[in-house]
């Protein structure tokens, strides 16, 4: 692929110098009446970017320009792998116009543009010959051989009838085949300019066709895809998806046959049986195998959008959101206690430690007769009775100092409240911090991680996770209530849709469950064969049912379910917590009201030397 890569780029500026100067001038009415109806099928039909072969250089040139491909990517090639023209970046090309003259340089034409870039897509092919040819039925039929080989079913050919130079038909090919009908069919005729359309298509195929042919479909037996009641699976109320093929198919008069698509009920990340899926090297497995082979025509579920499965399938409109979750064990890590914060401690301290230093300053400059003024114990005395808010027996001298003191008394009360707020409040509506609460946490605490699906983390890391790591521990899952059981039980987690822990929840063990939403995503309901007859059709039903507003209305019946994953508990106090509590309170009582009896005996005392000091001073005046 790299080498075709860079031959494509070296031909691309090789030839730069051979674009052809378009006249713009030249308007679609002033072509040939041929060139209209090809302007109109290409429009109708191929209305994506395109690449075009030419076997003779420059023909339909103006074409290009009246469909307005200006601001799309295309290129033109000669047979001879000349580049005549290109625009912009080479892109994944979805449609490819060939034109040739016999049917040998057709197939050199096909070797020769298998070499070139992204043809592994698969794309749309249209081919078409400006030579009339005898028998344009036959020659079509040879046409379509050659490109099914090759792996394409969308085809259009037009073909010139030398009996009728003036008008040409559009055949394209289906795999419905019955008795009275080839493999191809017209779409398209072309007289005059005019397009005229058979008086068959999708919806009006005969009868002959519609006995024959039965849509055959797989899905995942379990909700939303079939409706459960009584928390058992109902084959008869499906959900939407089964609905909307179940209507189609009436519609159309054609017969369906459902098929639950089985899985083991857990698949090791480390085992060879996977669920299904399309690799870069272009590997399809599982149920993606069988739709790619044409043995199924539909499967419906949860399934992402991948570049690869987009090359080789064709994923429908997506027609709805899911929620994605984690249910993880409902585990609370123990939180110090108490929860306060350092800022708040450490500023305490040091309003503590300045009323401490402040004291000493005041006290030491004076000399007291007292001598318990001279120890150390006076001043934690001191700094006791200003933390409890108790008068200090000694003021200070200054002003300045007073209101210092003043001011830091009123913040060591307030640190004070601060401090045994914060152990109430923390006791009393104290919130469950839990275990595993992201899903680092997870992987952290190496629980086994179980998965719906196979395929949705794209990105290198993913909330701080490896995405290798999340493939290396991923299991899938498909017995849900066992999963959400392996959950319950404390070791495991389940990453799944919102929706699925609704309807099992009366099955497991809610109490030990919780659930975090995740992501919000958008997946794709239904996944057809690029082959399926039906292909377009479904997906124009499906975008009317949008516009209608019905998915709404089906999303919202089907989410009424009770939700219980939204958050956790609040823990409330206990009556042993409410023990201890008090304990707190009454210690902190007994020891203000020890400082205080303190204080008044050293009062009492201070109050005694006084007087004898006064009473001396009088009796010597005397």
């Amino acid at each position: 692929m790299l080498v075709a890569t860079v031959i494509f780029e070296i031909l691309i500026f090789r030839y730069a110098d051979s674009k052809w100067d378009i006249d713009y001038s030249e308007s679609l009415t002033n072509q040939s009446p041929l060139n209209k109806c090809l302007a109109f099928i290409l429009r109708h039909e191929f209305y994506e970017s395109l690449t075009f072969v030419y076997a003779k250089e420059f023909r339909f040139f103006q074409l290009i320009q009246t469909l307005g491909y200006q601001n799309h990517t295309y290129v033109i090639i000669s047979s001879n792998k000349r580049i005549l023209f290109y625009t912009d970046q080479l892109k994944a090309f979805k449609t490819v116009v060939i034109e040739f003259t016999v049917l040998k340089e057709l197939r050199k034409t096909i070797s020769n543009t298998k070499r070139f870039l992204y043809w592994n897509i698969r794309p749309k092919v249209f081919v078409f010959s400006t030579e009339a040819v005898k028998d344009p039925q036959k020659i079509a039929d040879k046409i379509f051989q050659l490109f099914v080989e090759e792996g394409f079913i969308k085809i259009r050919v037009l073909l010139l009838d030398e009996k009728h130079l003036s008008r040409f038909k559009v055949y394209y090919y289906t795999f419905i085949k019955a008795d009275a009908f080839p493999n191809y069919q017209v779409k398209y005729s072309c007289e005059n300019g005019k397009i005229s359309k058979p008086r068959y298509e999708y919806d009006e195929i005969s009868e002959t066709m519609k006995k024959e042919f039965t849509i055959q479909t797989k899905f995942e037996p379990i909700p939303p895809f079939i409706i459960m009641e009584n928390n058992t699976v109902n084959p008869g109320n499906p959900g939407m998806e089964m609905l909307l093929v179940n209507t189609l198919a009436e519609q159309l008069n054609l017969k369906i046959n459902h098929t639950a698509i089985s899985h083991p009920s857990v698949i090791s990340a480390n085992t060879d049986i996977d669920t299904g899926d399309v690799f870069p090297n272009g590997t399809v497995t599982g149920e993606f195998k069988e739709l790619y082979d044409k043995k199924i025509h539909i499967i419906f579920g949860s399934f992402f959008q991948t570049y690869e499965r987009m090359l080789y399938l064709s994923p429908s409109y997506s027609f709805y959101q899911h929620q994605l979750v984690w249910c993880v064990p409902r585990k609370e890590d123990q939180q110090s206690f108490p929860e306060i914060q350092t800022e708040v401690l450490v500023l305490f301290l040091l309003c503590f430690l300045i009323l401490i230093l402040l004291i000493w300053l005041v006290n030491r400059r004076q000399k007291h007769s007292r001598e318990y003024r001279d120890f150390l114990h006076y001043i934690i005395y001191s700094s006791v009775s200003i933390f409890f808010a108790v008068s200090i027996t000694k003021q200070p001298k200054t002003v300045f100092l007073r209101y210092l003191i003043a001011l830091l008394i009123i913040f060591s009360l307030l640190c004070n409240n601060i401090f045994t707020s914060s152990i109430t409040s923390f006791l009393i509506t104290k919130k469950s911090k839990l275990k595993y609460d992201t899903m680092k946490k997870i992987y952290d605490h190496n629980l086994t991680t179980y998965f719906t699906f196979n395929k949705f983390f794209t990105q290198n890391e993913v909330d701080g996770v490896p995405k290798a790591l999340i493939e290396q521990r991923r299991i899938m899952c498909h017995d849900y209530v066992s999963c959400f059981k392996h959950v319950a039980q404390g070791d495991s987690a389940f990453f799944t849709f919102k929706i699925f822990t609704q309807y099992f929840a009366s099955r497991i063990d809610i109490s030990a469950i919780y659930c975090f939403d995740f992501l919000n995503s958008v997946p794709i309901g239904l996944v057809m064969s690029k082959e399926f007859v039906f292909l377009e059709k479904f997906n124009e039903k499906i975008q009317e049912i949008v516009a209608a507003g019905l998915i709404q209305k089906w999303t919202r019946d089907l989410t009424t379910a009770t939700n219980w994953t939204l958050s956790s508990k609040e823990r409330r106090l206990s009556i042993g917590e409410f023990k201890y509590l008090f304990q707190m309170a009454l210690c902190g009582y007994l020891l203000s009201f020890l400082v205080f009896l303190y204080e008044i005996g050293l009062f009492s005392k201070l109050l005694k030397y006084i007087l004898r000091i006064n009473s001396k001073r009088s009796s010597n005046e005397i």
